[in-house]
């Protein structure tokens, strides 16, 4: 038997054979990078390290000086040396003034002990040309390249920034940022402190104080690029990274050394690829010797590692590692020893990042497509990478796609056969008394799977329902979900949010929720609502700035919902531009793609002007779900406020799938009625109504069309039915009451007053039910005027700008009321002139909101600030021709006023 070696003689040995080959590469990794590297061999490895770095064969200085050394001594050429700020086994980087243009600079040396070799020499000079012919904005740029004392150089701009490597110790250390913004902090943090150092070695060195440079603190928290989440950000860096390797793709330039040490990123949000020590272009030869393994172990790819010929999808793989590092902040391959790293890139598959919960399925799929061993597994360029990136951020689907099970063990049989073979054999043995048991598995697998599944279907429909305004069938699809899942979220947050039929009821179920899952972000969030709905305002405010901010695709689908303007929520804290943030996390960290995350992030864009994100989530729906009636009926309500024709197709795609499809009957019936085409619109509505007889939207479209084909009758017959069904449906009631005005025998005053009245009780219920409605207010107004009751008119005026402070078309009524008074008092000018410029702070750009507060400055005798206000309203006057004519009229009237 051999007698085995102490572990510490071996240990010894393996530190002096690694320090002796890292020593003698002209290309070596950095120290810090080495000693990182090997970890479990640093307290043998450092001291060696440190004696070289010190010694005169490695100087710290190209004449080698010390860092203290004077003036004279620290200049180099046409530059004034500050200190270094990097290491590399090609070169020291110093920081270096140049006085001549008043300007600071990266300096990149070759170190003495290489500068009288040749091949060194040729190297540091490729690198130099390499980096200064690839120009791109996410590069860094070559401003010199010379030589001093025979000692090679090149100048490049010095970023101001933090390496990205540096950011990662520092996240490890402190955990995730919670958003881009909080990410922008410690970036600026980290650049301060840098800065810091580099004035104290600045006044060391005396450089001049022309060559001088400016932090970024206040920029870069409100810059665009820091707007979205931790996660989201990230992508945006990766995007530019990427951007930049395939620009240096195109150019016929493999960077071969791509990993976060040499990636710097700005407070501003942009990054810059750094070091081309070891890029080459296609088709030149290496510049390492045969069997010399170039690059830093763990992002290198496996034909790398091996020594082959390598082209755009090395660096693809060494984006993917440093990509995989940057998200999960863990190394797809890592090992005790460089051998062992290079194994596992060689053999092993990296953890799928999206079992953490936190990285999307689809992001999850970019990553591991990078990772593949073989080459043609990978995408062929970072072009083609940067365009699956750019589709995960704009919702499109990605080209990437997971590899299933038995493509995985394939490969792992290919990779280890002996292994696999051996294992295989193993499991035949016990293959039979497995079986019984994984099919009892199976079967328990697949109820799971199809409860799941009808979950989700059940959730669907109840969101269809909601769109389709029946509200009471989505409440019976919630119901379904409740029985399956008794603390579903979503289900709980539309009844509450959205549908709100029966709310003491609703509030006890949350409160039962939130005792059993008192952690749960949505009952959490829905105490918030109930305490809202209860007029507790305060209590509700000071719980909601407790709560964390959502993290999960879940949660922030939660948030949407609770945001998403309509709902009985969106009054704490709801706006369109939240909604769809909120709406657009939650498909981007989805572990799948969810047709209802898409649907409701949908609706949201729809809403903006925004035609170019508006035609590719439609185009995004119909690649994902291109069967799917309920995909097709959101694809049309998507697209109908920019292309009607595209809509109308939609729909009746939806009705071709599925002829019972009620959101596109709903669809088509509004595009018709849009567009003026009545009894298209009610023929639609009665094939509707033969499926869905209880369909209060439906009866409520035939009420407005009826009334706007002054056919009154049929108008409050179905305005009647409608009500009845859905006694809260606030359109409906509204509808209802316009018909009912209309539909009066002008011959018989008491008939009059009785209809009338009818049409207010309709209205003021309304505003029972939903008091921010502003059509119920404007109702009521006009009927309390028609009746001739002015205390109750003016009640309501008040009463509408009282319970929608944020309103600004209700504070413009208000002080046009006001203004409009037979005699109005100081205090009822007062209150107009602060009605109307709530509405103008609120409203900036509307020339009418402008004209009341003319109007109110000037009966308050503030003649100067109405001309002022006049002048602002020209510039947003109407530019077509009738509506100039009424503007102009109106400043004449205004300035009329003004020179009495």
């Amino acid at each position: 038997m051999t007698q085995r070696e102490p572990d510490g003689l071996v240990r010894m040995q393996e530190a002096l054979e690694l320090f002796l080959a890292w020593k003698q590469r002209p290309d070596r990794e950095d120290p810090t990078q080495f000693l990182e590297a090997h970890e479990e061999l640093r307290e043998l490895l450092q001291p060696l390290v440190e004696d070289l770095t010190n010694s005169s064969e490695d100087p710290q200085q190209p004449d080698g000086g010390s860092e203290h050394a004077s003036d004279s001594e620290r200049l180099f050429g046409a530059y004034r040396l500050i200190r270094e700020i990097g290491r590399g086994g090609m070169g020291v980087v110093y920081e270096a003034a140049e006085p001549s243009l008043g300007r600071r600079v990266a300096l990149k040396v070759l170190p003495g002990a290489f500068a009288r070799e040749p091949r060194a020499i040729a190297r540091f000079k490729r690198e130099a040309s390499t980096a200064a012919r690839v120009k791109h904005d996410n590069i860094v740029r070559v401003l010199a390249v010379g030589t001093q004392d025979d000692v090679p150089y090149y100048a490049m701009e010095l970023i101001e920034g933090v390496p990205m490597h540096r950011l990662l110790h520092r996240i490890r250390a402190d955990g995730d940022p919670g958003s881009g913004a909080e990410l922008a902090e410690l970036v600026t943090t980290m650049v301060e402190a840098e800065h810091e150092i580099s004035c104290e070695a600045t006044d060391r060195g005396s450089a001049p104080k022309t060559a001088t440079r400016t932090t970024t603190r206040g920029s870069a928290t409100t810059h665009a690029r820091w707007k979205d989440g931790y996660t989201e950000t990230l992508v945006d860096i990766l995007i530019q990274i990427c951007d930049a390797v395939a620009h240096a793709h195109e150019h016929g330039v493999v960077h071969r050394d791509i990993k976060p040490s040499n990636l710097i990123l700005r407070p501003n949000g942009t990054v810059v690829l750094t070091d081309f020590g070891l890029a080459r272009e296609f088709g030149l030869p290496s510049m390492t010797m045969t069997g010399e393994f170039a690059g830093t172990p763990h992002y290198v790819s496996p034909e790398q590692a091996r020594g082959a010929e390598l082209g755009p999808p090395s660096d693809v793989f060494s984006l993917g590692a440093t990509a995989y590092e940057l998200l999960t902040k863990e190394r797809p391959f890592d090992g005790k020893t460089t051998h062992e790293v290079l194994e596992a890139i060689r053999r092993r598959d990296p953890v799928d990042p999206s079992k953490s919960g936190r990285i999307p399925r689809d992001l999850a799929a970019i990553l591991l497509k990078c990772l593949e061993k073989d080459p043609n597994r990978r995408y062929a360029s970072a072009h083609d990478l940067l365009a699956d990136l750019r589709a995960f951020r704009e919702y499109r689907p990605v080209s990437a796609r997971r590899p299933s099970t038995l493509e995985r063990l394939a490969r792992t049989i290919r990779r280890r056969p002996i292994e696999t073979a051996a294992m295989i054999a193993g499991v035949s043995v016990i293959a039979l008394s497995l079986y019984l048991w994984m099919t009892r598995a199976e079967r328990e697998l697949g109820r799971e799977v199809a409860r799941a599944n009808t979950i989700e279907h059940e959730l669907e429909s109840a969101f269809v329902e909601y769109f389709a305004r029946r509200r009471r069938a989505a409440a019976e699809h919630f119901e379904k979900v409740l029985e399956l899942d008794p603390y579903n979220d979503y289900a709980y947050v539309g009844l509450l949010a959205f549908l709100d039929i029966d709310r003491e009821r609703d509030f006890a179920r949350c409160a039962r929720a939130l005792e059993a899952n008192p952690q749960n972000y949505t009952f959490q969030r829905l105490n918030v609502v109930i305490l809202w709905l209860q007029d507790r305002h305060d209590e509700a405010r000071e719980l909601l700035a407790k709560i964390a901010e959502p993290r999960t695709a879940e949660e922030c689908f939660v948030a949407g919902c609770l945001a998403t303007p309509g709902a009985t929520t969106a009054r704490i804290s709801g706006t369109m531009e939240r909604a769809s943030e909120h709406y657009r996390r939650a498909v981007e960290r989805s572990h799948r793609a969810r047709l209802l995350h898409y649907m409701m992030l949908a609706t949201m864009i729809s809403r903006t002007r925004d035609e170019q994100r508006i035609r590719e989530i439609a185009s995004t729906l119909e690649v994902l779900w291109p069967t799917s009636n309920i995909a097709h009926a959101v694809i049309g309500m998507t697209l109908f406020r920019i292309d009607k024709p595209a809509a109308r197709a939609a729909y009746e795609k939806s009705l071709e799938l599925d002829d019972t499809t009620i959101l596109a009957y709903s669809g088509l019936a509004n595009l018709a009625a849009s567009q003026k085409k009545h009894d298209e619109a009610l023929e639609l509505c009665e094939r509707a109504l033969k499926l869905a007889p209880d369909n209060a939207e439906f009866l409520e479209l035939c009420c407005d069309q009826y009334t706007r084909k002054g056919e009154f009758d049929k108008a409050v017959e179905f305005g009647r039915r409608a009500v009845e069904i859905e006694p809260n449906n606030s359109t409906a009631r509204v509808a209802l009451a316009i018909a009912l005005e209309r539909a009066v025998d002008t011959n018989d005053p008491e008939a009059v007053r009785a209809v009338r009245l009818e049409a207010l009780e309709h209205l003021e219920h309304t505003t029972t039910i939903n008091r921010y409605y502003e059509d119920a207010h404007k109702g009521i107004v006009n009927l309390t005027r028609l009746l001739g009751d002015e205390p109750r008119r003016r009640a309501e005026y008040m009463r509408w700008a009282e319970v929608n402070p944020g309103g600004a078309w209700a504070q413009m009524e208000l002080a046009r009321y006001l203004l409009e008074l037979e005699s109005p008092s100081a205090a009822d000018l007062d209150l107009a002139l602060k009605a109307a410029r709530r509405s103008n702070m609120l409203f900036k750009t509307s020339a009418d909101l402008m004209l009341v507060l003319a109007r109110a400055e000037a009966a308050n005798g503030d003649a100067v600030a109405a001309k002022a206000t006049l002048a602002r309203a020209r510039a947003h006057a109407p530019e077509n021709e009738k509506d100039r004519a009424a503007f102009e009229t109106a400043v004449t009237a205004i300035e009329a006023d003004l020179n009495r």
